[in-house]
């Protein structure tokens, strides 16, 4: 890769007090300079680099992408995706409350590559590494070669994002569909003179590209429809800046209006859902959900599960100061670095709105967690590309900026890709213990969390017969997902006194609990007298107890 120097960041102009109005006269002029704006280099052949990013980029996400069990969330993807099509696309649109796309996409997958850990979750690698090309082109369209390709390697080693992509759930959708919906969008707004609704191939195939994002967005995940409210509030307001013409504000709407239609059925079934006894264990939002919604996009989605103790709360607080340190950082730059009104609109301006709506809606119904903010990674990366190419910089800055970014990467690297511990339950471990251990008559009761589908999907139908679901609050709502997991394992609810019944009796007992169920065995220990003879046996992120009967030995 050859990088020249150029004197074209020298004569850049300093930013106007009002955003200047881009015509179809002035764009082609500005085009050829737009890689040496920021940074004053110019990369030959940034598509080669590009390919090998996204190879890069696809050999990080297939890394070991089996090499752990699913969580449960993974197990409900499987599992929901047996249902026929019909069922998925009409009771099941009000059934669960993300809408169907992913698991329409995903029934064909396994259909062609199986329900295995690598197949079913190939897919989310596949989506996670269609973002390195997309955001290059956004980065080319809002600051030019060299932002993209800097947007495109951080992208390319996000921690979130190679999270995700081992994960057998929607999220790895979410930038992928941002992404193209920016990108229709940025092109369309970089023609605020046009007069008609189809001038030209490229102002058509704009408005094309950003309807057809933003209807997948809107079939993919439940909080899409505030990713989209936000986007269009600020077109809307960078239409008033610029004074665009009215023809393309309303080429604009009616293109919004054509996406509101097409997606009406996902918009209604998620109207009908706003009482759901799904969203019920969502925690009330507070300053510990943002700041932890802040780590998560930053820095990690999780910590790493080999750290213990105050060891693993030092932990937190260090990735905690690194994200609070990198956003601080990068917002104070970012009206210096991003150089035009409409890269600052999509990547500051954008963003906001949705953090904003978020918080608003979970004053009275709450919605804020970590996961809906994974969109959020790709104007992150695109502003810190802006940050750490930009010649009006500081080099003190540019260079704080950068360590910062790279301590973020490297944390989070360490906690969910790099590191040796298992972050989901180990259920063939448990499975092949049971299968040499366990005795012919004992029951094995999951904990409300754990849920009895690792049993299904891993066990066999011998074990199935004996799983029971402990239902240990009286006062319990059972969510569609619940509902799901005991349909589907034929698993019968039991209470705690019903437990307690079963250990007195003498019949043999295993308690399977996961590390979300832990917060449960205090008032089991008090409602459970014999909870402490019971044997404990511990697997990543497993715990099992087991009280023998009468006659066997612990």
């Amino acid at each position: 890769m050859t990088i020249e120097r150029t004197a074209a960041a020298a004569a850049d102009p300093a930013w106007a007090p009002r955003w200047q109005r881009v015509t179809g006269k002035t764009l082609p002029a500005m085009l050829p300079t737009l890689p040496a704006l920021q940074s004053g280099l110019r990369v030959r052949s940034p598509w080669g680099v590009v390919i090998a990013l996204t190879v890069l980029a696809g050999l990080l996400r297939l890394l070991d992408i089996g090499g752990e069990s699913f969580w449960k969330n993974e197990l409900f993807s499987v599992y929901w995706v047996n249902n026929p099509v019909e069922f998925l696309l009409t009771k099941g649109l009000v059934t669960e409350t993300n809408p169907p796309l992913y698991f329409m996409l995903l029934k064909l997958w396994t259909a062609m590559f199986g329900s295995g850990e690598v197949g079913v979750r190939s897919l989310s690698a596949l989506a996670s590494t269609g973002c390195i090309p997309l955001i290059y082109l956004l980065g080319v369209e809002l600051g030019g070669v060299t932002v993209g390709l800097v947007a495109a390697t951080l992208l390319a080693i996000s921690p979130v994002q190679l999270f995700f992509a081992h994960e057998a759930r929607v999220y790895a959708l979410l930038p992928l569909f941002v992404l193209v919906t920016m990108l229709g969008l940025c092109r369309f707004l970089h023609k605020p003179d046009v007069r008609g609704f189809q001038p030209d191939g490229r102002f058509a195939n704009s408005l094309d590209i950003y309807a057809l994002g933003a209807i997948a967005l809107l079939y993919s995940h439940a909080t899409a429809a505030l990713i989209l409210l936000a986007l269009v509030v600020t077109a809307l307001v960078y239409f008033v800046e610029v004074k665009a013409p009215r023809s393309q504000v309303l080429a604009f709407l009616f293109a919004n209006v054509i996406v509101g239609l097409l997606a009406s059925p996902a918009i209604m079934a998620l109207a009908m859902q706003s009482k759901s006894p799904n969203l019920e264990w969502m925690p009330p939002m507070g300053v510990a959900s943002l700041l932890g919604a802040l780590r998560f996009l930053m820095v990690s989605p999780l910590v790493r599960f080999d750290v213990t103790g105050v060891a693993r709360e030092v932990l937190s607080w260090i990735e905690l100061g690194f994200a609070l340190a990198s956003l601080g950082v990068l917002a104070m730059v970012a009206r210096r670095s991003i150089r035009n009104r409409l890269g600052y609109a999509l990547l500051v301006l954008f963003p906001l709105l949705f953090v904003m709506l978020v918080c608003g809606i979970s004053v009275f119904r709450p919605i804020l967690i970590p996961r809906i903010t994974v969109w959020m990674v790709v104007p992150v990366m695109l502003v810190a590309a802006f940050a750490f190419t930009s010649p009006k910089l500081r080099l003190l800055t540019r260079r704080a900026a950068i360590a910062l970014m790279a301590g973020c990467l490297v944390l989070g690297l360490t906690d969910t890709t790099f590191a040796v511990v298992r972050h989901t339950p180990d259920w063939p471990a448990f499975i092949d213990d049971a299968r040499a251990t366990l005795p012919p008559d004992a029951l094995l009761v999951v904990g409300p969390h754990t849920g009895p589908l690792g049993m299904v999907h891993y066990g066999d139908a011998a074990m199935v017969e004996r799983v029971r679901l402990w239902r240990p609050p009286p006062d319990h709502h059972e969510t569609n997902a619940e509902w799901l997991e005991r349909t589907v394992a034929d698993a019968q609810p039991m209470t705690t006194a019903q437990l307690d019944a079963a250990v007195r009796s003498g019949q043999p007992v295993w308690l399977i609990l996961d590390e979300d169920d832990v917060p449960l065995i205090p008032d089991l220990r008090a409602q459970l007298p014999e909870f402490a003879a019971a044997t404990r046996r511990a697997f990543p992120v497993l715990t099992v107890f087991k009280w023998p009967s009468s006659g066997g030995t612990r």
